[in-house]
This record gives structure tokens, C-alpha cells and sequence, in this order.
């Protein structure tokens, strides 16, 4: 049985032994009682054991010889040489902090195990127990401690003064009393330290949402420091919300949106509920800008790294370029394996114009890629015609349906469905192509709208292009590098959207609903189609009804009316 561990790496054992162990005393039988009062698992001493320690100190040590059956215990080297070892030692320890770390020999040779990484304001007994422990080690009597110990004792702990001292005064006011039990137990119990504040949350929603909006304005309010309301937003008491505009929808424009919806469900079976179809062979398109580069741009830099300039002329007129993008829903086989990517393609409304007049970056007649400056009807329908339809064509599947439905909003340079050029182009080579719009003021029907166009921003603005030609080539590039599944998981959300704009009646003031995609995916789990629950297409069909009643004759049954009555 051993009261610690002894670190003899460096010398003989049996020789590093005998050389700086003596006979337990008094203060050696306290720190054994500590750690039975304590119960520290570190240190193991049964009541026989202890009763071995008792007699040994009753020993005279100028009688006492060295034989195997007395207690030692390892103390310090005397020798002048090795404590100045041992103080370097502990002075590159105390700098480097490597004094905090689990099993660590100090000055003295023993293994001491810091519980404290940092400073706290609370220990717990473990930590209490091998404070007093060295305590009782570095103490000469139980009157006061040597000079530097308790500034050695709050480097080794990570301690303030206050704590050695009094853990000191508890030690050596028990000492004094007898060797037997030395209690360093932490005497309070439950939660300790300052106890929270109540908030009133109804003086908070007295104040007016305008008024909340930033931390320094919502301090205001509350006659309080902004560092108080920043405690209220960690302990979740408030939380932070953005708030997006959304677009203006009326009745008439509700009832449009749950017609649209309605008609895009499948009706329930005796195995199922009702569902969405498919929506395999919808192409949606949409126009979007994408500008050279955003007014404000994150960055994650190192504490010591520059910050990045960048420059402009005018802010307001950051040189931007219109694309018109379709896609599909991808087609992923139950493995994940990408049999299809659904992208249609990306479209630049470009010019090739010759340099008007030379310039430092060109000279007069040089061939330059503008923006269109203008994006009218006939820009729209020669994309669609030239651009568009063509490679529908190409990368379609081969044994998809060659029915197809181009979706598009109700923007006024968009051509109408039945124009007569887009007719003629879209039923050729054997498909049958049909152009529909969405419901107004309903960018959250379309795909490209609902999350598309902002995966490809964000990787198109880490390319960080110079001139139209780079930026035209980084948003196809980007284009090309967007995931396929995470298109299908957009595919897949504008199913959620519509069940809760069908909860809604129509509208859009709706949280935007998270299912965990990619955990459902990774699972294995995620569904190819949303179910609905059926109460609520009866609630939008009864929404639908209202106002309503069925005419006379509106049914064609042979009913005698006096037979009825």
C-alpha cells in the first residue's frame, strides 16, 4: 500500500527510496486522515493500515531503524542542487501552463492531479483534498506555512490567495485538535452563487416591436445596460429573429394559389393519403441578376491577418448581368446514385459590342461581352426559342414523358402561353410542350425562387470576377458545381411550402418548414412525394366553397320536387 504514486523514472528505485523517505510523523498521519474523511479514490487506506500509521508514529525516530514493515513516504530532496532543478522546473511548468494537465510530477516528486483547468469559483472535494494534501506536505508546523508556498500552491491549482488561505486555516485549526480526521469537504450544498434574476416577460412584450430591434434600442426601452439584454438572449429569455418582406397576396390571389395547389395533388387510396404529384416532367424557369460582387462580403480571418480591401467607383452602380435559368427534378435512384441531374441550362443576356473608344484596359474596336441593357419581350421569347427549348430537347430522358410543363411567373417581358412562334417551336421532333404561369405574387411556387438562385449566389461569389466575361463564366461554373440532391431537396421542400400555404388558405405568412433532408437522406428515409393529410384539403376546399350554394339543375338527376317534399 502506497500513500502516492512514486515517480522513479529517473533513479533506482530501491535507491530514490531510501534517500528521501523517512518515517510517517504526526502531518504525515493528517494527510492519510484526509483523504479517509474525503473519500478520495486517488488515495486508498483501510482502517488496519491506518491503524499501522498510528503505531509507526509512535515510534522514536532516533531508535527507529529502516526495515520493510515500517511507512514511508516520498518528500523532498534536500540537496541544494536538485531543489534548484526542481524550481526551474517548476518555473518553465508555471509559464508553459503544462501544470494543469492530469498525472504531472511537481517540485517535490509526487504525482499531483490538478482538477482545476481554470479558475472557478467553487472546488470540488477532489480538488479540496489534494489541496490540503500539499498543504500538509510543504507546512513545516501547524503554525504558518513556508514563504512561497501559498504563491507555489496558486500556480499549481490556478487558485486565488483567498482560497489557499483559508483552506489553510480549516487544515490547521483541525490539525491542532488531533491527526484523526481532517474534514475538507465542500460544506455547502445544492446550487451555490448568485442567484438569477426574475424578469418580468410582460413588461417586455409592453414594449413595442419597433422598439426592439437592436440590442442598444431594446436597453433603452428597458431602462437597462445592453449587456443585460445580451444575458437575456444567451439564457434564451429573448431570441433574435430576421424578419424578410414578403409579397402582398389578396383574396383573389389566395384562391388562385389553392386552386394551383389542389390541382397539383392526387386524391387519397384505401393504402394512402393524398400526395403531390411527381412534378417529373415540370421545367421551372426564371430570370435573376447576378451582380460582379455583393456591397458587403464575410470574411473569416486570422487574429493577425489584413483585412482585404475592396474598391469600386460608385456602389450603386455595381455591374450586374440577367440570366434565365431552367431545371428540372432530378432523377435519383434509391441507392442515391444520380441518374439525372435535372439542370436544363443557364443563359446570359449578353452582347458582343466593339470598344467605342480606347481605354487603359483596351483599345478603340476591341470585341467586349456587355449586359444587355435592355430585357424586352422579343430578348425573352429568341432565348427561349434559341436557347431554352433546344436543350430541353437534348437532355431530356429518353423514356421520360415528352409531355412537358414550363412554368414561368407573371413578369411583363415573359411571352404569353399560347404565342403563336413558341407554338409552333415547342411541338416539334415529338414533344409536347405546354407554357403556364404561376399564380401572381407567388415567388414561393417556383423552385429557382424557393432556394435555387441563392446556392448558386453563393458559390458564384466566391469566385470573385473582374469583368462580365469572368462573371458569366463563374455563374455557370457554379451552376454546374450545385448538387444534384440538394436540387431535389428544394424540388422536395416547394411540396412542404405548398401543404402549409394550403394550411394558411392561401397566404404566405408561414415559417418555412424544416423536415432534416439530409438526415432523412442519409437514413435512407427521405420520401420521394409529401403526403397530405387529408383534413386539411377539406379545410381548403370548404375555404374554396364558401359564399357558394348549387343551383337548381346543376345536377342531372330525375327527381319529382313534389315526391321530395
Amino acid at each position: 500500500m502506497h500513500l502516492f504514486d512514486l515517480n522513479l523514472e529517473s533513479h533506482d528505485a530501491e535507491s530514490s527510496f531510501m534517500e528521501y523517505a523517512h518515517p510517517v510523523g504526526e502531518r504525515e498521519l493528517a494527510v492519510a486522515a484526509v483523504a479517509v474523511a474525503t473519500g478520495d479514490p486517488f488515495i486508498e487506506i483501510s482502517a488496519e493500515e491506518l491503524e499501522a500509521l498510528e503505531f509507526s508514529a509512535m515510534v522514536d525516530e532516533d531508535d527507529a531503524d529502516f526495515e520493510d514493515n515500517e511507512v514511508w513516504y516520498l518528500s523532498e530532496p534536500e540537496s541544494e542542487s536538485d531543489s534548484e532543478e526542481n524550481d526551474i522546473h517548476d518555473n518553465q511548468q508555471t509559464e508553459t501552463e503544462t501544470n494543469l494537465h492530469d498525472n504531472q510530477q511537481n517540485e517535490t516528486g509526487l504525482h499531483v492531479n490538478p482538477i482545476l483547468t481554470k479558475k472557478r469559483h467553487e472546488q470540488d472535494n477532489k480538488g479540496r483534498t489534494h489541496l490540503a494534501q500539499r498543504l500538509l506536505v510543504l507546512s513545516r508546523d501547524w503554525v504558518r506555512l513556508p514563504t512561497g508556498v501559498s504563491q507555489q500552491l496558486q500556480d499549481e491549482f490556478d487558485i486565488s490567495r483567498s482560497t489557499v488561505s483559508r483552506m489553510w486555516k480549516n487544515v490547521r485549526e483541525q490539525g491542532k485538535l488531533g491527526p484523526d480526521l481532517i474534514d475538507v469537504k465542500n460544506k455547502k450544498t445544492g446550487k451555490v452563487g448568485r442567484k438569477p434574476r426574475d424578469f418580468d416577460t410582460e413588461i417586455m412584450l409592453q414594449i413595442s416591436q419597433k422598439a426592439r430591434t437592436t440590442i442598444q434600442s431594446f436597453a433603452s426601452a428597458l431602462e437597462c445596460s445592453p449587456s443585460m439584454v445580451y444575458k437575456l438572449l444567451k439564457k434564451g429569455i429573448i431570441r433574435s429573429h430576421t424578419n424578410s418582406i414578403k409579397p402582398t397576396v389578396s383574396a383573389a390571389h389566395k384562391i388562385t394559389r389553392l386552386k394551383w395547389i389542389l390541382g397539383l395533388t392526387l386524391p387519397r387510396t384505401v393504402t394512402q393519403q393524398s400526395t403531390f404529384m411527381s412534378l417529373s416532367n415540370f421545367v421551372h424557369i426564371d430570370e435573376n441578376w447576378f451582380f460582379m460582387s455583393k456591397n458587403t462580403q464575410r470574411y473569416y480571418l486570422l487574429a493577425g491577418e489584413e483585412e482585404p480591401y475592396r474598391h469600386i467607383q460608385s456602389k450603386n452602380y455595381t455591374e450586374k448581368v440577367m440570366f434565365l435559368s431552367g431545371v428540372a427534378r432530378p432523377i435519383i435512384a434509391s441507392g442515391g446514385e444520380v441518374i439525372w441531374d435535372g439542370k436544363i441550362g443557364i443563359w446570359a443576356f449578353t452582347d458582343e459590342v466593339a470598344a467605342i473608344r480606347t481605354s487603359k484596359n483596351r483599345e478603340r474596336g476591341t470585341i467586349e461581352t456587355k449586359a444587355t441593357p435592355s430585357i424586352t419581350k422579343n430578348v425573352i421569347r429568341r432565348k427561349m426559342l434559341d436557347e431554352l427549348l433546344p436543350t430541353i430537347r437534348a437532355k431530356w430522358p429518353a423514356n421520360a414523358c415528352k409531355t412537358i410543363w414550363i412554368q414561368q411567373d407573371n413578369a411583363r417581358p415573359h411571352i404569353f402561353p399560347n404565342d403563336p412562334e413558341f407554338l409552333e417551336e415547342a411541338n416539334k421532333y415529338g414533344f409536347d410542350i405546354h407554357l403556364i404561369c404561376q399564380p401572381a405574387q407567388s415567388p414561393d411556387l417556383n423552385v429557382l425562387d424557393l432556394g435555387f438562385f441563392r446556392g448558386i449566389q453563393s458559390l458564384q461569389h466566391q469566385k470573385f470576377p473582374k469583368n462580365v466575361t469572368e462573371l458569366v463564366q463563374s455563374v455557370h461554373d457554379a451552376y454546374m458545381e450545385y448538387d444534384p440532391k440538394s436540387l431535389n431537396h428544394t424540388w422536395l421542400q416547394l411540396q412542404y411550402v405548398m401543404v402549409e400555404i394550403l394550411k394558411q388558405k392561401g397566404g404566405n405568412n408561414y415559417k418555412s418548414p424544416h423536415q432534416g433532408k439530409k438526415r432523412l437522406e442519409r437514413l435512407g428515409l427521405l420520401p420521394t412525394d409529401t403526403q397530405i393529410q387529408q383534413h386539411i384539403i377539406d379545410d381548403a376546399v370548404d375555404f374554396l366553397n364558401e359564399g357558394f350554394v348549387v343551383a337548381p339543375g346543376a345536377y342531372d338527376y330525375d327527381i319529382d320536387m313534389e315526391d321530395a317534399n
